[in-house]
């Protein structure tokens, strides 16, 4: 019991965490947020959480795959301290984010295809799950935990989208204004990826 509610709380720590960057999940929370409908906001949040549960999974039994390769296996370091940097540095650089129009019709629908349409999710699953892996901080070794593991990973989606929303509410926040935050996610994928290259 208590290896499974460890699990979900990795797996929550990671996915709200690797949520932070500015992204159109998130910057479309906000907006929800500002017009304090949070009813809408629940909806929004929960239906990108349940797509992102099923890309995780895909993800992680993709990785799997990957490592089943034993070529790939040997330079794996490599190939994942790489990407950790590229994804990191991808974060870090500053981006323009165009204002979108206000929020219409389905919260639930607009969540759900939103996430769909995500197309970081599944790499960044991939990457992120085979690091922690292969650095032994992470064993799924049965279908259960991998499915915890998965819930998490929703559940820590839905909680970033939904808390980012309610302070967009509360306070007005503007995310352009919070360059330490914005940059806490990258800065650490960085880390991990020059981590990868040294051990």
């Amino acid at each position: 019991m208590i290896q499974l509610l460890g699990l979900l709380f990795f797996g929550f720590s990671v996915s709200f965490v690797g949520s932070i960057p500015p992204g159109s999940l998130n910057v479309t929370s906000i907006q929800i947020g500002l017009k304090r409908d949070y009813s809408s906001l629940f909806k929004f949040a929960f239906a990108a959480g349940f797509v992102e549960f099923f890309y995780a999974l895909f993800a992680v039994k993709f990785q799997h795959y990957v490592l089943s390769s034993v070529t790939i296996t040997q330079s794996f370091h490599l190939i994942t301290g790489l990407s950790l940097l590229i994804i990191g540095l991808a974060n870090i650089l500053p981006t323009k984010t165009k204002n979108n129009k206000k929020i219409k019709g389905n919260p639930f629908l607009k969540g759900a295809l939103i996430s769909v349409f995500n197309p970081m999710a599944i790499p960044f699953w991939v990457m992120t799950t085979a690091y922690f892996e292969t650095n032994n901080w992470l064993a799924l070794t049965s279908n259960t935990l991998l499915v915890v593991y998965c819930i998490g990973i929703s559940a820590g989606t839905i909680a970033l989208l939904y808390v980012a929303g309610r302070l967009a509410g509360q306070y007005q926040l503007d995310p352009k204004k919070h360059y330490l935050v914005e940059k806490i996610p990258g800065s650490i994928l960085i880390l991990l990826g020059l981590y990868n290259f040294v051990f």
